[in-house]
């Protein structure tokens, strides 16, 4: 029944996406060993991934708050709520397991 993106999907992908690259240098300085010689640069990205994992939770709650107002309101179904209410849960959950494999590296550097 989605016929339209709402504003706050378009920037979780917007933060997901920031994620996935902090995430592929974490992911490739793990695997050419560059952490041995630079720990500031893992806690560096680290760091920036959960700036972002922050950012999502916010819009989380923003956009859940924002869903089922409309949905007082009169403005969006209860199907639609719900299904955007998935929707925005399953999008913070990527960016909580993005936020997951950061400190995982993280914990790999520091063992």
């Amino acid at each position: 029944q989605i016929e339209t993106i709402r504003t706050e999907a378009g920037e979780f992908t917007g933060i997901i996406k920031q994620m996935a690259f902090e995430v592929s240098i974490l992911i490739e300085g793990l695997a050419k060993q560059q952490y041995r010689r630079n720990g500031n640069t893992i806690n560096s990205g680290v760091a920036k991934v959960g700036e972002l994992e922050s950012l999502a939770d916010d819009l989380r709650a923003k956009a859940l708050k924002q869903v089922w107002q409309e949905n007082r309101e009169g403005i969006l179904s209860t199907d639609l709520a719900f299904q955007w209410d998935k929707i925005i849960e399953a999008l913070e959950e990527i960016a909580d397991r993005a936020h997951h494999v950061a400190t995982s590296v993280q914990t790999i550097i520091t063992l």
